[in-house]
């Protein structure tokens, strides 16, 4: 059966969390944004549209890069692949003018599966569910990003080839230009510059991105690796705040930790 004029009233999804995080009786979450209000409670996310979308796929385009910034900003809060998730579960469609009496309901959704990751580290326990960031837009070169560097928390990829495609990424992005990037990222050049560094001459026979001749390979310290992952996160953290209009502090390379 066809709506006249169909409206998405709400979409729904099933908030989970993986080992590293347990949720004690959190009492409910409301936010509102431009398009949608939503409400957390019970482990369900109902997000109520404001905005008038006419089918489910035009309703989770605004919706699922709002979710999908959640579950990023709190993985990169914590250093670790994504610990709470949310899985689509229905979407609820009204119909604006309605068929005559007695013809059926219209109610309509769909299911998608998503894996949740178990990363059998310390248990955290919280008692409030984390709340969704401000300034921060889970654009498709995020999502690319995170992905990336997600795969490698995973151990899908060693490190210097994932960071130096990260970085290449973020200077795609400006033209190929990295003063560029360091200036509309906020990032100071030289940090930039260092990244570049690592991730082209650092590495051994396991990780190493590339191998020059006369050049002996040279694994990573364990305090360069670490700089790496504070940079890579930050980086992943400006592009997202950039794509939603805000301007952060800029990162200097004394902001960071220190290298020897």
């Amino acid at each position: 059966m066809t709506h006249n004029d169909p409206h998405v009233d709400s979409l729904e999804y099933k908030f989970t969390s993986d080992s590293t995080r347990v949720f004690n009786d959190p009492p409910p979450l409301e936010h509102q944004a431009s398009a949608f209000n939503l409400r957390l409670a019970d482990d369900h996310l109902t997000v109520e549209m404001k905005e008038h979308c006419a089918t489910e796929h035009e309703a989770r385009a605004l919706v699922d890069p709002f979710v999908l910034a959640w579950e990023i900003d709190q993985a990169l809060q914590s250093g670790a692949p994504r610990a709470i998730r949310f899985r689509f579960l229905q979407s609820n469609v009204s119909d604006r003018q309605p068929p005559p009496p007695g013809s059926p309901a219209l109610l309509t959704g769909t299911a998608s599966m998503t894996m949740t990751v178990n990363n059998p580290n310390l248990v955290v326990t919280a008692i409030k569910y984390p709340p969704p960031p401000e300034g921060f837009k889970a654009s498709a070169d995020v999502a690319t990003l995170w992905h990336r560097y997600e795969g490698h928390l995973l151990g899908r990829e060693p490190l210097p080839g994932m960071a130096f495609f990260c970085l290449t990424s973020v200077e795609w992005l400006y033209g190929g230009d990295r003063r560029k990037a360091a200036q509309a990222l906020s990032i100071s050049f030289p940090v930039l510059a260092k990244l570049g560094e690592l991730t082209s001459t650092r590495g051994d026979e396991a990780t190493a991105r590339k191998r020059e001749e006369g050049r002996p390979l040279i694994p990573l310290t364990m305090r360069e690796e670490r700089w790496i992952h504070v940079v890579l996160k930050q980086m992943i953290r400006r592009v997202a705040m950039t794509a939603a209009g805000a301007r952060p502090p800029t990162v200097l390379m004394a902001d960071l930790p220190p290298l020897s």
